[in-house]
């Protein structure tokens, strides 16, 4: 899959797979709102970086990217 270029909000956590919601509910609805950017259509994804089964605590370490553009 090949994912279009541009300016991306890069939002990097370290928790348990349940608490993924979370995490973009604090990109998108905390950060997002008094950063001076809006979202843009294009696709959102997360880069995991680990195996969460060989954390020490289980957890995922993820940078969620969501696409921006300035308002």
């Amino acid at each position: 899959m090949t994912i279009p270029g541009g300016i991306f909000a890069t939002g990097r956590v370290e928790i348990r797979v349940d608490r993924f919601p979370e995490a973009w509910d604090t990109l998108m609805g905390e950060w997002l709102p008094g950063s001076g950017y809006e979202p843009e259509d294009r696709l959102c994804y997360e880069v995991h970086l680990n195996d969460p089964d060989t954390h020490p605590d289980g957890k995922s370490i993820v940078e969620l990217r969501e696409p921006i553009r300035s308002l």
